[in-house]
């Protein structure tokens, strides 16, 4: 795709609805195209996401990952919403993203859109930092048989197949399954492979000359994954001691969705899906015991509907209904009052898009309300402008508050930290169900330029003030125990910068960097994000059948979890000899052997994985 196509790339993320460009968009968004996925051999949906200006992907280990937009990264996550097809994964269960439990065909990735900043008004609470949304290829667009397995010194073995097929000119369909087995990295005292399988299906029915759409899809998985180091006190004996354990994750999920066209610019989407996961953590014999076992089903229900009002509006409405069933089979180092629990949430949500003077100047604004079983009753307003003084210039800014729902985690837990006071006494930190939701303030400045076919630049400035985020708070000196509560505050300010560069048709540069300073926050949370990332790629064609493609990233050091700076290089080459098979050799972490990406704060998981230097092949046949 040239730089042209690549700004008329049409995004859905930042106003629920179809037809606007990303050069005209009034939000910090990057879209990820088929392209990028393939060209930049990364093999796991975090690990896409470094190619984010100011998103910071850290791997803690082979099977866990940080990820983080705009400050405080840490393994779950607790202000940015991911999906996939329009379905949540951001579990309310901890507040982030089970990573090692989401996966897909990534050759059947449409794009993966990501808007850093709020997107609260559209998309309700968790979107506070920024929205991830990952979109699949319809079916009439995955015909065909496409087959592809590989491995390498990391990756070990990996393998997918998928067939698309047809029922009628109407009715289009695809069926896949895909294995990995993901070796261990250099990781002090534990082993932390891990093997997965998923398979699913799809169906899209759309009538060439109606005016609906429906598609249904699915999805059975289940991850196996060592190295789950803890450590379990003995509240008796008065000790702690390491132990190792194997976590199980399996779930499924189904999803529909009927979308109806009124005529142009006015359409209504119905949309239902239901997901379940089920956490299963076996131990050794010496193990005392984490969580045993942890499941939550969610369904949810949601309706939209997008129109033009005049010749200088478009609104677009919408409402939301999702209730979460929690089921807790409690351990010893780790417990939950009560072990079952079902929350409610019920939104709405209106925004109006105002053309004050044709192909210059529109305002964005509307709210979302909501209320759910944790806060009760929540607003996230937003007020957006788009100033083109020149076909080839756009400027932006927003202003809009978005907030963080307390997990179930928070509310419910009562945890025995390992750190063992005297014998037969230790520290313990409970849930608070009195918790407000944490929120931000925030503001964002954006310029886009493209003066010529081949160069574009984008930049943004945006300043965050976060207010009641959630922290321990002492509650007793002794026996030692710590509640959980609304004691911090921070303020974030940050500038991302990507330049884009096409000297010739078949050669392609991308640079991005970002800056960002927190002057205050939870403990450690100014430091466990870096002030600097930069990152650049090239896609060169070398012939019509032949590709070399090329990455350096450098992320900045992280003060608080002890993590020093480091450059990753990533060279890849990928050779066509005929149309329906493909050959891919890459060599990924090429300037060290092994460096420390990430590591968790002191508690009852402990990681310290060493990121080793990896090579891997892969072949894909097409038909």
């Amino acid at each position: 795709m040239s730089l042209e196509d690549l700004s008329r790339i049409e995004v859905t993320s930042v106003s629920r609805r179809k037809g606007q460009m990303l050069f005209d968009a009034p939000a910090a968004v990057t879209v990820i195209t088929p392209e990028d996925i393939e060209r930049t051999g990364h093999r796991h949906l975090p690990e896409l996401l470094r190619l984010v200006p100011g998103m910071h992907v850290g791997r803690l280990t082979a099977n866990r990952w940080a990820v983080a937009a705009r400050g405080f990264t840490n393994e779950f996550n607790s202000l940015q919403l991911v999906q996939m097809d329009g379905r949540s994964i951001y579990t309310p269960f901890f507040s982030g993203v089970f990573w090692i439990a989401q996966d897909t065909m990534l050759e059947d990735l449409d794009r993966v859109e990501v808007i850093r900043g709020p997107g609260a008004t559209l998309w309700g609470a968790n979107a506070v930092n920024g929205i991830v949304s990952y979109t699949s290829k319809p079916a009439s667009e995955t015909q065909g048989v496409l087959a592809s397995g590989g491995g390498g010194s990391t990756e070990g073995g990996f393998g997918g197949v998928r067939y698309g097929g047809k029922v009628n000119e109407d009715l289009h369909y695809r069926l896949y399954a895909r294995v990995q087995e993901h070796l261990e990295t250099r990781s002090p005292g534990f082993s932390d492979d891990w093997q997965r399988w998923q398979t699913g299906t799809r169906f899209d029915w759309a009538p060439k000359d109606g005016p609906d759409k429906v598609t249904w899809q699915g999805d059975v998985y289940e991850v196996r994954r060592a190295g789950t180091s803890r450590q379990a006190p003995d509240i008796a004996a008065g000790t702690s001691a390491e132990e190792n354990g194997d976590d199980r994750y399996h779930g499924w999920n189904f999803l529909t969705r009927w979308t109806h066209d009124f005529g142009p610019d006015n359409q209504m989407q119905l949309q239902a899906y239901y997901d379940h996961l089920d956490l299963v953590i076996t131990q050794n014999e010496q193990a005392r015991g984490s969580i045993a076992r942890a499941r939550h089903n969610t369904a949810d229900l949601d309706f939209q509907h997008g129109f033009r009002l005049g010749d200088r509006q478009r609104l677009v409405y919408g409402v939301n209904y999702r209730t979460v069933e929690f089921e807790i089979q409690n351990g010893f180092a780790l417990t939950f009052d009560p072990t079952g629990r079902r929350t409610h949430a019920v939104s709405g949500f209106m925004q109006d898009t105002i053309t004050a003077i044709e192909d210059t100047l529109e305002f964005t604004v509307g709210s979302k309300l909501e209320y759910n079983s944790f806060t009760g009753f929540e607003y996230q307003p937003s007020l957006k402008a788009l100033y083109k003084p020149h076909r080839d210039h756009a400027i932006w800014t927003s202003v809009a508050r978005a907030i963080r729902v307390p997990a179930l985690f928070e509310n419910d837990i009562l945890v025995f930290t390992p750190v063992v006071i005297a014998p037969g006494l230790s520290a313990t930190i409970t849930g608070n169900r009195g918790l407000e939701s944490e929120n931000v303030a925030s503001f964002e400045l954006g310029y886009r330029t493209q003066p010529f076919s081949w160069f574009s630049l984008d930049a943004t400035a945006f300043y965050n003030r976060f207010d009641n985020l959630i922290g321990n708070q002492p509650l007793s000196p002794l026996p030692p125990v710590q509640e959980l509560d609304n004691v911090d505050e921070a303020g974030v300010l940050g500038a991302e910068l990507a330049v884009h560069f096409q000297p010739r048709e078949d050669l392609r540069l991308t640079a991005h960097y970002s800056f960002l300073d927190v002057d205050h926050g939870p403990v450690g949370a100014e430091e466990e994000s870096p002030r600097h990332q930069f990152h650049t790629r090239a896609y060169w064609d070398v012939r019509k059948d032949l590709e070399l493609n090329a990455a350096l990233y450098y992320v900045g050091e992280a003060n608080s979890v002890n993590v020093r700076e480091y450059w990753r290089a990533d060279l890849g080459v990928t050779w066509r000899p005929t149309r329906h098979l493909e050959l891919s050799v890459w060599g990924q972490n090429l300037i060290q052997d092994d460096h420390l990406e990430f590591r968790s704060p002191p508690s009852l998981t402990t990681t310290e994985a060493q990121i080793p230097r990896g090579v891997y092949g892969k072949l894909t046949f097409r038909w």
